[in-house]
């Protein structure tokens, strides 16, 4: 466990998805998977032009501008959160497709309230209500989550693994389209991408040490 972890918080993973088995897996390390929100579909991944007013969305869909009506509604809600993976990487301009929003936020029972209001704000769905603070604070501090519909799936954290956790991430803002949104920063986002097992990651560490001139030292 990290020196400085929340209390309350312990090590593991517990990964809500609607879309399971290996892809889910790899990507967290997960030791366990349960299920919240709508079945696997098959999704197309979104990728977002550095000026983010052109969206190459497959299928017809849209994925970035649900990603920012969730954000919009995080803002409102008052939820203390960072944007990080893919769509971090869109927004500070290294181009690359995803296919969900990775969210970390604080691992607080107040904080997870306010984060199920928001997400009930853009979506009827009473299976919110399953993401707990008992999850994201407990020993599987993950959850996947499968809106009823559309494309965009949510990946909430409050830590990642023994090598990130919430408070170990330093934060800017980003304005995109009048939106505010605060997202990591390159170093952070480099932090939590090198040394893992996904291949995507090894190569956004390496567009990020190349663009940012951040590194290991």
């Amino acid at each position: 466990m990290p020196p400085s972890s929340p209390a309350g918080c312990v090590p593991g993973w517990k990964i809500c998805a609607r879309a399971t088995g290996a892809a889910a897996s790899t990507k967290t390390g997960a030791r366990s998977q349960r299920c919240i929100g709508a079945e696997s579909t098959t999704r197309a991944p979104l990728a977002v032009h550095r000026n983010l007013h052109e969206v190459i969305a497959f299928g017809g869909v849209d994925l970035l501008d649900d990603a920012l009506r969730v954000i919009a509604s995080l803002n409102e809600a008052g939820v203390d959160y960072v944007v990080v993976g893919g769509v971090a990487l869109n927004l500070h301009g290294l181009v690359r497709a995803t296919e969900d929003l990775d969210v970390f936020v604080r691992p607080d029972p107040a904080n997870v309230e306010r984060l199920r209001d928001a997400l009930k704000r853009v979506w009827d769905d009473p299976s919110i209500d399953e993401i707990t603070a008992e999850d994201l604070c407990g020993d599987y501090p993950a959850v996947r989550y499968g809106p009823p519909e559309g494309e965009l799936y949510l990946d909430i954290l409050t830590r990642l693994g023994e090598a990130t956790q919430f408070t170990d991430l330093e934060v800017e803002e980003k304005d995109v389209e009048g939106l505010v949104v605060r997202v990591a920063t390159p170093r952070s986002l480099y932090r939590m991408k090198r040394g893992t097992v996904r291949a995507i990651d090894r190569a956004d560490a390496d567009a990020l040490r190349a663009a940012f001139d951040v590194g290991d030292g």
